[in-house]
């Protein structure tokens, strides 16, 4: 469960990709779109401008859950290609050291903080690195590993955005640009930086906030599920960042003061109410863990 807690959005991308046609509208554009997609070959990075340049010429006039449906259809070719690529370069070793390279304006030729952050590998580039390293870059992706096997994962909102706003509906844009900006630091990656409570509480804050604001998005059961992820971490920790101290099983003091930060800043929020309620189960047991609090937290683990 622990490694799964930062894992909503990987969660996110399973669910874009095994969602069956079926269960989008399918009328006759949708369905053209989706014939499109399936001869492209998610091989060659290159065919995204494609569908996305279809995207436009079917939708442009199209209502806005119509371009919505067939964004989710986008969306799942998108990973698709991640999926793709990954497959093709995991055997590649090198590519180890390009690992979480993203953060370059690439030109038309080898730029000076690519070719820096890789002389600090030790690694030099030959035109077939930059070529990837770029196309990667441009498309919203970059190399990671999990447990130490390379994959392509998804990292920028920036084709996207670049593509379809003015298209896809604001309440969907900025869903996807905030799972994309979770799956960039999910803590199930090797090169992910541990997330502070800090963020951790602002994460929680932002998907209660865009849930109350989009009680009827398409994917506000999977809001909500991820909501509920964040709380649990927010009560019990993570296998990173420990809740309770391993000897004593005492509450650690950064997640007490979190708490107490939380009920006195946020009040009138459902963190601030649900972490009151974990807070004073706690506190009748001298913040030890026990049962009751353990049982309390268990209603939110997402299923």
């Amino acid at each position: 469960m622990k490694k799964m807690i930062w894992g909503h959005a990987f969660i996110f991308i399973m669910l874009f990709s095994n969602l069956a046609f079926s269960q989008l509208n399918t009328i006759d554009t949708l369905q053209v779109f989706q014939n499109y997609i399936s001869t492209l070959n998610p091989n060659d990075i290159s065919t995204l401008d494609k569908s996305a340049n279809k995207y436009r010429r079917l939708f442009e006039k199209s209502s806005a859950s119509e371009k919505d449906t067939a964004f989710i259809i986008f969306w799942r070719y998108y990973v698709t290609v991640a999926d793709s690529l990954g497959a093709k370069y995991v055997q590649v070793q090198k590519y180890n050291s390009f690992i979480n390279i993203k953060d370059f304006d690439v030109p038309s030729s080898k730029n000076e903080k690519l070719k820096q952050a890789l002389a600090e590998k030790n690694k030099s580039l030959n035109e077939n690195d930059f070529t990837i390293l770029k196309n990667l870059n441009h498309y919203g992706y970059k190399f990671d590993t999990i447990e130490g096997i390379i994959l392509v994962s998804i990292s920028d909102p920036k084709f996207i955005i670049k593509n379809f706003t003015g298209l896809i509906s604001p309440a969907l844009r900025q869903y996807i640009t905030k799972v994309i900006e979770e799956i960039d630091t999910a803590e199930n990656s090797d090169s992910a930086p541990t997330l502070s409570l800090n963020e951790l509480v602002s994460r929680t804050l932002w998907w209660e906030n865009f849930i109350n604001k989009n009680q009827n998005f398409f994917f506000i059961d999977d809001c909500i599920a991820t909501y509920n992820t964040y709380l649990y971490t927010l009560m019990r920790g993570t296998y990173r960042i420990r809740a309770f101290d391993s000897n004593d099983q005492k509450l650690n003091d950064k997640f007490r003061n979190i708490y107490e930060r939380i009920m006195t800043h946020h009040k009138g929020t459902k963190v601030a109410e649900i972490i009151s309620k974990y807070y004073n189960i706690l506190k009748k047991n001298n913040f030890i863990n026990n049962r009751e609090a353990s049982k309390f937290a268990e209603q939110f683990i997402a299923e």
